[in-house]
C-alpha cells in the first residue's frame, strides 16, 4: 500500500524541494464522482472479488470522502479548497492518507505530497507539443504512467452524460493521456458505463447498416455484438453460502484474462466460443475491459491491453 516519510512542514522546506510520496503500486484504481463508479461497486461488491483486486485505489478529490482507498489525488490548491471545504480537509488530516496535489502544504495536511510537474511534462511535451495537464483525472493518469503502473482501472471519470445537456472540460486531454500510456504498454480497462472512449454509446463502426466483420493481420475476426443495456453497471447477487460450485453469475460476469480464455475448460460462454473459431467480440460484450483479472484471480492484467485501444500496432483481439 502507499507509503512515505514525512519531511517536515511547508513553512520548513525550501519549496524548491519536492516532497514525492514513494510507493511502486503496480495494478491501480482511479475513482473519479462521475456516475460510471457504480461499475466499481458492481465488481467489487461480491465475496468472489479478490483481495488483490488492486494494489491502490486512488481517489479523486470528493471520492475520498465515500470510498475506501489509499492515495488522494487532490490537485487543486490545497489553501484554496480548505477555506471552501473545511470540514472535508478536517477529515483528510484525521484519515492521514498520502494527499497529492499541485504544492504540498504540510501545514494544512500533514500527508501531502507535490505532484512531479516537470517529470509528467517531460512525458507530455514531446507527444502533444504542451504538458496538456488539465484536470486532475488526466493529471493521475499522467502520474500512474511515470510511476510506471502496469495496470491501470478507471471508474467514475465522466465528462459527458447520456441525456444530459451537460458536459464537463477535460475529456480530450484524459483520453489523450489514456492513449499515451496505452501506448507505451499500460493496461487500461475503462468501466463499460463510462463515457471516455464513447464505450457506453459506441454502436460499431460508423455508416454501414449491418456491422462489418473485421480480419485483423493475424487473422483474428473482430465484429460488434449488440449491447444490452441491462448488462451495463449491472449489480449481480453473490452466493454467501460459502460453498465452491461451477462458478456465480457473478463469475461469469466479471472479466476473465486472455489466459483464462484460452486455457483448457476456461469457459462455455459465447466469446470463448469465438476464440476457438478465431474470432473475437466487442469489448461492450466483455464487462469491464478484458484481462482485468489474471488466470489464479489475483486481479493484475497479464495479457494485452485490457481496454483493447490501439497502442501503437499491437494486437488487440478485443477492439473498443
Amino acid at each position: 500500500m502507499a507509503g512515505g516519510s514525512i519531511d517536515g512542514n511547508a513553512g520548513d522546506r525550501d519549496m524548491t524541494q519536492k516532497l514525492y510520496l514513494k510507493h511502486n503500486p503496480k495494478v491501480v484504481a482511479l475513482v473519479g464522482m462521475g456516475p460510471s463508479i457504480t461499475d466499481m461497486f458492481s465488481e467489487t461488491l461480491t465475496q468472489e472479488c479478490s483481495p488483490l483486486w488492486a494494489d491502490e485505489v486512488w481517489a479523486i478529490n470528493m471520492v475520498s470522502n465515500t470510498v475506501q482507498h489509499d492515495v488522494v489525488i487532490w490537485m487543486d490548491d490545497l489553501e484554496q479548497q480548505q477555506n471552501f471545504r473545511p470540514g472535508l480537509f478536517d477529515l483528510l488530516r484525521r484519515r492521514g492518507k498520502p494527499v497529492i496535489t499541485s504544492v504540498a502544504r504540510r501545514d494544512i495536511v500533514p500527508t501531502s505530497y507535490d505532484y512531479p510537474l516537470n517529470e509528467v511534462s517531460a512525458l507530455g511535451i514531446p507527444a502533444f507539443g504542451k504538458p496538456y495537464l488539465t484536470n486532475g483525472v488526466a493529471m493521475a493518469v499522467a502520474y500512474a504512467l511515470w510511476k510506471g503502473v502496469t495496470t491501470l482501472k478507471v471508474y467514475g471519470c465522466d465528462f459527458t452524460y447520456p441525456n444530459r445537456n451537460f458536459a464537463e472540460e477535460g475529456r480530450a486531454c484524459t483520453e489523450a493521456w489514456i492513449t499515451l500510456a496505452i501506448h507505451r504498454g499500460m493496461n487500461v480497462a475503462i468501466s463499460p458505463s463510462s463515457s471516455l472512449f464513447d464505450t457506453v454509446a459506441d454502436q460499431g463502426v460508423y455508416g454501414y447498416a449491418v456491422q462489418p466483420e473485421i480480419t485483423l493481420p493475424d487473422g483474428v475476426k473482430f465484429k460488434y455484438q449488440k449491447k444490452n443495456p441491462a448488462d451495463v453497471g449491472r449489480y449481480v447477487a453473490t452466493d454467501s453460502s460459502g460453498v465452491k460450485g461451477n462458478g456465480s453469475a457473478v463469475q461469469a460476469y466479471l472479466p476473465r484474462s486472455p489466459g483464462q480464455r484460452d486455457a483448457p475448460n476456461a469457459g462455455t460462454d459465447a466469446y470463448d466460443q469465438r476464440r476457438a473459431n478465431g474470432e473475437a467480440a466487442s469489448a461492450a460484450t466483455a464487462g469491464l475491459g478484458a484481462g482485468v483479472l489474471d488466470p489464479a484471480g489475483h486481479g493484475r492484467a497479464e495479457g494485452p491491453n485490457p481496454s483493447r485501444l490501439n497502442g501503437g500496432g499491437e494486437r488487440r483481439d478485443v477492439p473498443a
